[in-house]
């Protein structure tokens, strides 16, 4: 047992080397040509909470998704008309959770799937939308962190 669970750990660590190194590369590649590119991790094993950890994983992937899909879906028509439906019948603050909840639902979805054209990955973006929402109720400092 203590062998998985140091197999896991040491996992999560090579994930993110592979990543954080391809990621140097290429940024050091984009320097020599004159293009400075954003930062893409920050410190992700430092966070405190689950959402905290994603905001600092793989920055760039989740501000695209934040501002050519969440955004955009939120103020939709369709988002909108579900919200007044919900506020009639639940009031403002389901209203905003639910809307926000479909459009988080929609962007890890989208993650998942961008992952690989398998439905394991859309799975696993589903799953990790469903922490992050649970772990942000039961905790609404992490939503903050």
């Amino acid at each position: 047992m203590l062998e998985i669970g140091l197999a896991t750990a040491l996992f999560m660590f090579q994930i993110y080397a592979d990543f954080s190194g391809c990621m140097d590369i290429v940024a050091g590649a984009a320097e020599m040509l004159g293009i400075a590119l954003p930062m893409n991790f920050r410190h992700p094993f430092f966070a405190r909470s689950i959402p905290d950890f994603w905001r600092r994983w793989h920055v760039t992937l989740g501000a695209f998704f934040r501002d050519y899909v969440f955004y955009p879906l939120s103020a939709s028509r369709g988002m909108l008309r579900l919200g007044r439906a919900v506020k009639k019948r639940l009031g403002y603050r389901a209203s905003r959770g639910i809307t926000a909840f479909a459009g988080l639902q929609c962007v890890w979805f989208l993650i998942g799937l961008w992952h690989g054209p398998y439905l394991k990955y859309a799975f696993t973006g589903i799953y990790f939308c469903v922490v992050i929402v649970v772990t942000m109720k039961v905790s609404p400092a992490c939503a903050r962190a």
